[in-house]
């Protein structure tokens, strides 16, 4: 039996006031919609008769109550193990907040019922598909960690600083050749709309994806973001929708330059899942402070076939998703931030902590952290 791959979308637009997600100085609920925000779902099954369900959101990140509700519904509902369940969000911050004392619960419930809605309907597609497998660069990230004379670190623009600039393409492709199935795997944050925007937006990832999807003829785009924590688009946080529609132009032509040197993957036409704790070493405060030597973090994967995703539910660096995806077994591997929870917070590089800045600063963590991350990430991938 071959791989088998369905998908569906369903809009998670808020009807009803909702407060905005990714910036604490917002104060109000959002006061329009710019572009409307997506769960996609796209729905496995191996050669193995193994099954994976990924789902991709136009969302900060899914937060803690609605990845277990999602996950806990989905797994009664579809008898589909909760291990095999993947979520990833896009990183937009002007979509909902997703808990706290703000979060408009209808909302999120709404979100929950899609979900369910959308991995019924992608399962019900499920069909024969061969993965094809391109890749080109992609400008539209820089390193934000901008030096200050005085050899301080703020939040901005440094070109001369590490990102990557890797776009990795994989399409699940049926007999006819249409196009299933569309993931995408790039590391940059969703602020090109700074704090003073109330308007939902998918920002530059979401409005590119909405653009993609439209020309695969019933097929699903799926943006799954990399290692971002220290990469910010080249116009950042600002209040106009100009650049949010330039950047996503010119990331839809690095799509269509990776589609052009695409080609058909070989290999297993398995699907699995792992979860894997890795235990993150705290700051020294934090441990005076009583929260323990370490944190426990679940890391995931998720394999469809030759191609795999690792993921961390938090911030890493684009120096470990590059080294990740270099020095992973499989030689088609996708970093991905922002999964399942979320919030488990920024995990800089050692070298950075040298010079501090503001992800080292908010950092729950010790400069000892990314080496155990990194290395984590690549067991989760052996296992695959």
């Amino acid at each position: 039996m071959p791989l088998e791959i369905g998908t569906a979308r369903v809009e998670i637009t808020p009807k009803s006031p909702c407060h905005l997600a990714g910036y604490g100085s917002r104060n109000k609920p959002h006061e329009g919609v710019h572009d409307a925000l997506n769960l996609r779902a796209l729905y496995a099954r191996g050669s193995d008769g193994g099954e994976g369900l990924l789902l991709a959101a136009d969302l900060l990140g899914f937060g803690p109550e609605l990845d277990a509700r999602i996950r806990e519904t989905l797994s009664r509902e579809l008898k589909l193990d909760p291990q095999r369940i993947f979520l990833a969000g896009t990183h937009t911050h002007s979509a909902p907040v997703y808990g706290g004392e703000n979060v408009n619960a209808e909302w999120r419930a709404g979100v929950e019922a899609r979900a369910l809605a959308a991995a019924g309907v992608a399962r019900s597609r499920l069909a024969p598909v061969t993965l094809h497998e391109g890749r080109s660069s992609c400008a539209i990230g820089l390193n934000r960690r901008q030096v200050q004379p005085d050899g301080s670190i703020t939040l901005g623009h440094n070109p001369e600083g590490p990102a990557d600039r890797e776009l990795i393409l994989v399409e699940a492709r049926d007999a006819a050749g249409r196009v299933v199935a569309q993931l995408s795997n790039y590391a940059c944050h969703g602020v090109v709309l700074g704090p003073k925007n109330y308007q939902i937006s998918g920002d530059w990832c979401g409005v590119a994806t909405q653009r993609l999807e439209a020309g695969l003829d019933g097929g699903a785009a799926l943006f799954l973001n990399g290692g971002c924590g220290n990469i910010d688009p080249k116009v950042r946080v600002q209040g106009s929708f100009e650049p949010v529609e330039a950047l996503a132009l010119e990331y839809i032509a690095s799509v269509e330059a990776a589609r052009k040197e695409a080609k058909a993957l070989s290999g297993s036409e398995k699907v699995n899942a792992v979860e894997l704790d890795v235990h993150l070493p705290h700051k020294a405060r934090k441990v005076e402070d009583g929260d323990g030597q370490t944190r426990k973090v679940p890391l995931r994967g998720l394999r469809l076939g030759p191609l795999c995703l690792v993921g961390y539910p938090g911030e890493m660096f684009c120096e470990t998703a590059m080294a990740v995806k270099n020095k992973s077994p499989h030689a088609h591997t996708m970093a991905v931030n922002y999964i399942d929870a979320y919030y488990y917070g920024y995990v800089p590089v050692k070298e950075a902590y040298a010079t501090g800045g503001y992800e080292v600063r908010v950092s729950p963590y010790s400069e000892a952290a990314e080496a155990v991350l990194r290395q984590g990430l690549l067991d989760v991938a052996a296992k695959l």
